[in-house]
């Protein structure tokens, strides 16, 4: 949301920025509807809602894009396909989920240590101490990533092609490690892989 804002406010106050002046005040205002709309749709707090209303505008109107073309459909499409896009890190090739992995729990952790030394309580996965990586890249791909990729697969059947094998391939990876958070803050030959809020 802030990141949205500051875009809109250096195009705001710079014209040079402004990649949207061609626009009209109605193409402009409808575009930033849609662009803040989905981005606000990458909230992980909205996953599961987003995955039913997806789902049941999937079953309602199939697969003729034609039927994708009204602005609530049409939306909803839209912010889904960022949302897999936010957690496609599991998704790619192993050695990109990997490298994905350790940037996204270093980060979790440096929140971990923060909230730690504020006295708060410390964030799911962002404690260095306790959290298994491995079983959290299993979980995740298992309740979040797989389940959404299998239903943006059913209207674009590419997804399948390309990023569920990977998925799978990423998983049975988890399956077999045994990774400790403390091989990110170490530098050892930790975790890696992720992409959205695990993964």
């Amino acid at each position: 949301n802030f990141h949205v804002w500051t875009v809109f406010e250096g195009m705001a106050t710079d014209p040079r920025r402004n990649l949207f002046r061609t626009l009209t005040l109605c193409q402009f205002r409808e575009l930033r509807r849609l662009i803040v709309t989905m981005v606000l749709s990458t909230d992980m707090s909205k996953h599961f809602v987003l995955c039913k209303d997806f789902k049941t505008l999937l079953d309602a109107r199939g697969r003729d894009p034609e039927a994708w073309k009204e602005e609530g459909p049409r939306d909803t499409l839209m912010c889904f396909v960022l949302h897999t896009c936010d957690i496609s890190g599991q998704a790619k090739p192993k050695n990109l989920a990997l490298v994905w992995t350790t940037r996204n729990f270093a980060e979790f952790f440096r929140q971990g240590d923060v909230e730690k030394s504020l006295g708060l309580p410390v964030s799911p996965q962002c404690d260095r101490s306790a959290t298994v990586v491995s079983s959290a890249q299993i979980g995740f791909i298992k309740f979040v990533v797989r389940p959404a990729f299998e239903l943006l697969a059913q209207l674009l059947p590419p997804a399948a092609q390309s990023c569920l094998p990977e998925l799978e391939n990423n998983f049975a990876h988890w399956l077999l490690r045994e990774d400790r958070t403390t091989h990110l803050r170490t530098g050892g030959p930790g975790p890696a892989g992720g992409g959205g809020s695990t993964g």
